[in-house]
């Protein structure tokens, strides 16, 4: 659903489980697909086939609310542009 990286330390959380491997953000970046895959802050990338909603500064995957920066909520929102299964709340006025 998502992966958290601290260093070179990413931990890819699962709907059960949680793997451990050591590789840096940049390089995850590099190795998934860009149309999947959005960093949406400094330490994580979410699938974004596991978003279900938006909700103001949060991105609501699978049970976690996962923050969401603001230099990074309007390049989701654009991202989530055509997607109409995801749901987006908030005091933004962008959607």
């Amino acid at each position: 659903m998502f992966v958290e990286v601290f260093g070179h330390t990413a931990m890819i959380h699962t709907f059960k489980e949680m793997h451990t491997i050591r590789m840096t953000l940049g390089t995850l970046r590099e190795k998934l697909p860009k149309l999947i895959f959005f960093q949406c802050n400094r330490s994580i990338i979410i699938n974004l086939k596991y978003l279900r909603e938006v909700k103001d500064s949060c991105a609501i995957v699978g049970e976690h609310n996962i923050k969401i920066s603001r230099s990074k909520k309007t390049e989701l929102f654009e991202a989530l542009a055509e997607d109409s299964m995801v749901i987006v709340h908030g005091s933004n006025g962008n959607m």
